[in-house]
């Protein structure tokens, strides 16, 4: 990506709108999204909402690298970009970097939610978005999780889980299951490794 990023305006909007670049893409798509994002850090000030939006079409960009997606989806905020289509068809940059954390959220979403701290080398997480985007980058990951929102919230720390092979919290080790019967919370699950769905309390399946 910094080999790229060193090309003039012209030059790398040439290379990346070519026909014969999108007939032969050698790379996966989504790595395109790095040199894109390069480019923009290093020639931020020749950047506007048309050149953004040209680079960052669909067709030039199909798929979003879930590293650079904070970083993108904060240029979709600075230079006004639509957050949904004008054409009721074509997705926007924002609905791609929504669709690249909430399919790698364990990686992507899930130690920034747990720590505030966590960000990527822009300074950019997931404790930089807007309330708003939380709340639709929430809804991606429950959706692509295959789960609830309850589920996904362990019920002894308040982390958001991703590790529940055994059905512990990856992050306080705790059981992360309630009971839908009894309610009782997820740490008062005990291993009764004959039977995982057993509720240890009121003896109901979940």
């Amino acid at each position: 990506p910094k080999t790229m990023a060193k090309l003039p305006l012209k030059c790398f909007r040439d290379v990346l709108l070519s026909p014969s670049l999108h007939q032969h893409r050698r790379e996966k798509d989504y790595i395109i999204s790095r040199h894109i994002a390069a480019f923009c850090r290093k020639h931020g000030e020749e950047l506007d909402k048309d050149i953004l939006l040209e680079l960052t079409t669909k067709e030039v960009l199909p798929s979003i690298a879930h590293d650079e997606a904070f970083f993108l989806m904060s240029l979709s905020r600075e230079y006004s970009l639509p957050t949904t289509p004008l054409d009721g068809s074509k997705t926007t940059l924002h609905e791609r970097c929504i669709n690249a954390l909430s399919t790698n959220w364990e990686s992507a979403v899930v130690p920034g939610i747990n720590d505030k701290d966590v960000v990527a080398g822009d300074g950019l997480g997931y404790a930089s978005l807007p309330v708003e985007t939380k709340v639709e980058l929430l809804e991606a990951v429950v959706k692509k999780s295959g789960t609830t929102a309850s589920e996904l919230l362990c019920m002894s720390c308040g982390s958001f889980t991703c590790g529940k092979t055994d059905g512990r919290c990856s992050s306080c080790s705790e059981y992360s299951r309630t009971c839908s019967f009894c309610n009782k919370r997820s740490c008062q699950w005990q291993d009764y490794s004959y039977d995982p769905n057993e509720c240890p309390h009121c003896d109901q399946y979940n």
